[in-house]
């Protein structure tokens, strides 16, 4: 078996999964960089009576993590600002993370008065799927803000041509989400996101 085939090198019913494509997996595991998706599937390149076709190999797909869906800026020269929903966190998961792609600084707000708690946060820049958002001098930043009564905002400023997947809050600088992650992963035998980057 071949543990991995290049897509889209030949054409039609010579391509090595023409004849069939199943999910060998059921779900997406996370791969080592904890950045990647990995989907494991069989493939075939022909069709028989045993159901088991010539040139059976194993294939994987890779995909960004929380990459299915972003907020985009596009080639806007200004860029974009997202401003989310009233949101309420716990006052434990005081660290604020960022799954983005080109330049991102954060603000957050009262949700009724919209008036900036914190000020800006440090810029950050690149392609990153695990980016803690800092302000300068401030330790576990939202924690000081937490209130059963009071919501906040997120006020998140897009750089041009940047992407902005995901946000989450978090316990300490690992950055673990809490959230499911399909097959599991690297250090999470149990299918939750328990130890981020840590």
């Amino acid at each position: 078996m071949t543990p991995q085939q290049q897509a889209g090198t030949t054409k039609g019913n010579e391509r090595w999964n023409f004849g069939g494509v199943q999910s060998v997996t059921g779900s997406p595991v996370l791969a080592p960089d904890n950045a990647t998706l990995l989907f494991y599937f069989g493939g075939q390149q022909g069709f028989s009576a045993s159901c088991v076709g010539p040139g059976s190999q194993t294939g994987v797909a890779r995909l960004r993590r929380d990459g299915f869906a972003a907020m985009e800026t596009g080639n806007a020269s200004d860029g974009g600002i997202v401003l989310t929903q009233p949101l309420r966190f716990d006052k434990e998961r005081a660290e604020l993370f960022v799954n983005f792609a080109g330049a991102v600084t954060v603000e957050v707000l009262d949700a009724t008065t919209k008036e900036s708690l914190l000020g800006s946060s440090e810029r950050l820049l690149g392609d990153h799927t695990l980016a803690q958002v800092a302000w300068p001098g401030k330790q576990k930043p939202l924690r000081s803000l937490h209130t059963a009564e009071r919501p906040i905002r997120l006020k998140f400023v897009l750089g041009p041509a940047t992407k902005l997947f995901s946000f989450w809050t978090a316990v300490d600088g690992c950055g673990a989400s809490g959230g499911f992650l399909g097959g599991g992963g690297p250090g999470a035998p149990d299918g939750i996101d328990s130890a981020g980057r840590c």
